[in-house]
């Protein structure tokens, strides 16, 4: 296959551009994302996703090709329990934020042992992933592969993708804003119940139907009757990780429903009477605004002292109040204010802390109540 032309990859690049700021929902444009790198940079099988900045896990929708759900467990066990090459987390501390498995394991991909359990196992053998941010922020990941004996990914293609994350990026945060919460999940909170090897033994009614609202695509097979989604799986795979003396976040994942809800998934191990991890515990339950507020104030681009003085007005505190108490003179604080309601799109208060917080979360329970928004927004 003859590779693509400089002038193909120029048009592709400004499609990107275009879909970063089209406000589509994330799952739709992961899919045209995909269709249109696949032109640029051809590959057999892909993985894309977008994750949490504050923990590189899941709360999207994700794409996947050619990648079948028997491989969904080992891929991320291997991602957070298994020493290997080319790991999403030091993409993403590193910076080229682009890596190929050739080029880490010195043309040796059996060191790999994603390779020699994965990858080769499905006949694919190049490797391509990435990490797709803007400024110091990751909001997606992507994998790219091709089968055994199709040419490796060149300099050329790896720049490509580099020359895109930053466009992705930003589709990705802009989807988070272009769906309100609606309607959907459950009434309380759900519990599922994990084997110490990851495998799904038991849940709760509640949890299945979280569950539901949760992207069907990337699953990982059960013995329970139903797929779990592994937005959901590699928090649990975190957990076990964390409980095996390995660093990183805390188990805990915001995750946007397919209802546009914000639900958290908190996973814990548990331990035997001789200390030994026994399995996992994992629950599902609505996101507090308090929670999902960092989120959306990030995506906004705010920045630290943009997001003090927002978390000050969504608890009602005056101008001189806010400089009083961040040490600023008045006439600061409210350049401040211009620039936050600038990026927001709001022209006052009460539009800025509806937009960050009424807007992306929905509680059939809370009767118009609202809690504060808490400082760290």
């Amino acid at each position: 296959m003859s590779a693509p032309s400089a002038a193909l990859r120029a048009r592709v690049r400004s499609e990107l551009i275009s879909l970063s700021c089209a406000d589509l929902p994330a799952d739709e444009l992961l899919a045209r994302v995909a269709g249109a790198l696949k032109l640029a940079v051809p590959f057999d099988a892909c993985f894309l996703t977008g994750v949490d900045p504050s923990t590189m896990l899941f709360m999207s929708a994700a794409i996947v090709e050619e990648m079948p759900h028997w491989c969904c467990q080992p891929y991320f066990d291997n991602e957070y329990l298994v020493d290997d090459f080319n790991k999403f987390a030091l993409l993403a501390a590193s910076a080229e934020g682009v890596a190929t498995l050739t080029d880490a394991t010195g043309g040796k991909h059996s060191r790999s042992a994603r390779h020699v359990e994965i990858n080769g196992r499905l006949g694919l053998e190049a490797e391509l992933r990435c990490v797709f941010r803007a400024g110091d922020r990751t909001w997606g990941i992507g994998n790219l592969l091709r089968e055994q004996g199709r040419a490796d990914f060149d300099a050329g293609e790896i720049a490509f993708v580099r020359s895109i994350s930053r466009d992705v990026a930003e589709g990705l945060r802009n989807a988070l804003l272009a769906e309100q919460a609606k309607e959907g999940g459950a009434d309380a909170p759900g519990l599922l119940m994990f084997a110490a090897d990851g495998r799904l033994t038991a849940a709760t009614p509640e949890a299945q139907e979280w569950l539901a609202d949760l992207d069907p695509v990337n699953v990982v097979p059960t013995a329970l009757g139903f797929p779990l989604p592994t937005a959901a799986y590699v928090v649990v795979a975190r957990a076990r990780a964390l409980a095996a003396g390995r660093e990183g976040p805390a188990a805990r994942a915001r995750v946007r429903t397919r209802s546009g809800q914000w639900i958290v998934l908190h996973a814990s191990c548990t331990k035997d009477a001789s200390g030994a991890v026994a399995g996992a515990a994992l629950i599902i339950d609505r996101a507090r605004p308090v929670e999902v507020a960092p989120l959306i104030a990030a995506a906004y681009q705010l920045t630290p002292r943009e997001r003090e003085i927002a978390a000050h007005v969504a608890r009602g505190s005056a101008t001189g109040a806010i400089a009083a108490a961040l040490h600023l003179s008045p006439h600061t604080v409210r350049d401040h204010l211009k620039a936050i309601y600038e990026k927001v799109g709001v022209t006052g208060r009460g539009e800025l802390v509806a937009r960050i917080y009424t807007e992306h979360y929905h509680d059939r329970h809370a009767d118009g109540e609202m809690e504060p928004i808490a400082a760290t927004l």
